[in-house]
């Protein structure tokens, strides 16, 4: 069999190396949590590999292994959590390919379908009533306010530094987001008011991290999603209420209230547009309800769309 069918080429040092000279090139523009995920993930598509050369059959193992997993519980595993594992072990061959360290496309053998449930959102009273009825003081509250206001991913708000925030100007400074980019996103008066009584109320000392715990600690993505659990339950919420799900929510709300997708796009920090589009939470009569409001001719009143000599027919 030659190197060509066996997807080998001449020199290389062995599938290990591969992936550790892709994940130091990936490092520099990865967020720490999802260079740590990719490097699991990898090591797990290594178990499939014999003799360091990647084959059809290792990664035609490594996709039937995955859609067969269970939980602890013995359900399967999510189409999402599954669909994350293939898409990792795809970049990386895909990348491996590009870079001609082989010459197959074994990314091709790894197909995954789109995903085609649509976000989970709040409507607009569970999250009123997330913030009016679950915060338990100014500091959850502000907390609450920061998310839905802000669309900010719960590592991104985690990392909030008090120097971040510019409450003259109304501005939040979102530093390495996903990506490694930053941004500004802009502020608004009830996040502002929330915001400034955290601070007068519960944030005494200056510099460091934007929210602590009721101990004093850096806030931490367990503790986050603890709090907006916690205040949903207080609230009454019969869903489950996550950072996460107020970050669907936020968009998804921007959107069906006017806003464009491309400012949306901006302000939840996506690279493409595609990813904000698999945010927002659209059905059909949202678009019937565009159309009508923003097409030109679905504006005209009913006796100027149909002519009166067709109107019998």
């Amino acid at each position: 069999m030659s190197d060509r069918d066996t997807g080998h080429v001449h020199g290389r040092t062995g599938v290990e190396t591969l992936v550790r000279t892709y994940l130091a090139e990936k490092t520099p523009a990865w967020a720490e949590n999802t260079v740590r995920q990719a490097r699991r993930v990898l090591a797990g598509f290594l178990r499939f590999v014999t003799g360091g050369v990647p084959l059809p059959e290792h990664v035609v193992a490594y996709v039937v292994d995955v859609r067969a997993r269970r939980t602890p519980k013995g359900a399967l595993l999510a189409a999402a959590a599954a669909q994350g594992l293939l898409l990792s072990v795809r970049r990386f061959l895909s990348w491996a390919l590009l870079h001609g360290h082989i010459l197959q496309d074994l990314a091709g053998l790894i197909l995954v379908r789109p995903s085609e449930t649509l976000p989970r959102t709040l409507n607009e009273g569970e999250v009123e009533a997330l913030i009016e009825k679950g915060a338990r003081d100014a500091r959850e509250r502000a907390v609450l306010e920061v998310l839905y206001g802000t669309g900010l991913r719960a590592g991104e708000l985690c990392r909030l530094a008090i120097d971040d925030v510019d409450l003259l100007a109304g501005l939040l400074y979102v530093r390495q987001g996903k990506g490694r980019k930053d941004r500004v996103v802009p502020l608004g008066e009830r996040v502002r008011t929330a915001v400034l009584a955290y601070l007068r109320e519960c944030r005494p000392r200056k510099g460091g991290p934007l929210f602590l715990t009721v101990r004093g600690r850096p806030l931490t993505r367990g503790t986050l999603e603890d709090l907006v659990w916690k205040a949903g339950r207080r609230a009454g919420l019969t869903r489950l209420a996550s950072p996460h799900r107020l970050r669907h929510s936020f968009a998804t709300h921007l959107l069906r209230n006017g806003a464009d997708i491309r400012h949306i796009q901006l302000l939840m920090g996506h690279a493409s547009l595609s990813s904000t589009q698999v945010y927002l939470d659209i059905d059909v009569s949202d678009l019937d309800r565009m159309l009508e409001k923003s097409h030109p001719r679905e504006r005209m009143e009913p006796d100027e769309r149909l002519p009166s000599d067709c109107a019998t027919e």
